[in-house]
């Protein structure tokens, strides 16, 4: 965990995952969907068909965290 400004996540190419601290202030559900789709840049390392099918296996209902942070996520930062 760790404070960034413009990211909610990272994955580096030798498979570091930093979440943005400011989730912790968000549904555990969002944090989540932050978290399976990091882990499934371990998988695939761009935003590829087969990336996305990697995290809808994991969480189906991914479009609706994903949706959320885009709506509300500037929230957090206050």
């Amino acid at each position: 965990m760790r404070r960034q400004k413009s990211v909610w996540g990272t994955c580096t190419p030798t498979g570091l995952i930093h979440l943005n601290i400011q989730l912790m202030k968000g549904p555990i559900e969002v944090f989540e969907y932050v978290f399976v789709h990091e882990m499934c840049h371990l998988i695939e390392a761009n935003h590829r068909l087969v990336f996305w099918k990697a995290v809808e296996g994991f969480m189906p209902d991914y479009k609706l965290k994903r949706e959320w942070l885009k709506t509300n996520g500037h929230l957090l930062f206050l």
